[in-house]
């Protein structure tokens, strides 16, 4: 499977930013999305919570789209980041 390197980015109350990354398999994100899409259609406003009180609230699927930016990566890549970093890096907000 192709590998991605999915950056979330954003900015909680025009306090502080958020941001992270993830690496994934492309087939993965794309389902994500998906789900996500039929989430925003069934109530357009989401909140995803990190912390103890602090959220980044999406207002529809275009809002919760601009957040991330995706990239893709080689396998080699995808090793040596996952090797130092993990998989996974920094605040990284998907809604469920």
């Amino acid at each position: 499977m192709s590998k991605i390197f999915v950056e979330f980015d954003n900015n909680y109350a025009d306090e502080f930013d958020v941001n992270g990354f993830r690496i994934m398999d492309r087939k993965n994100w794309e389902k994500h999305l998906e789900k996500a899409k039929k989430t925003f259609e069934e109530e357009e406003t989401q909140e995803v919570y990190f912390g103890t009180n602090e959220q980044i609230i999406f207002e529809g699927f275009d809002d919760y789209e601009r957040s991330f930016t995706v990239k893709d990566i080689t396998d080699e890549e995808a090793k040596v980041l996952s090797k130092f970093l993990g998989n996974q890096y920094g605040t990284f907000l998907m809604v469920d």
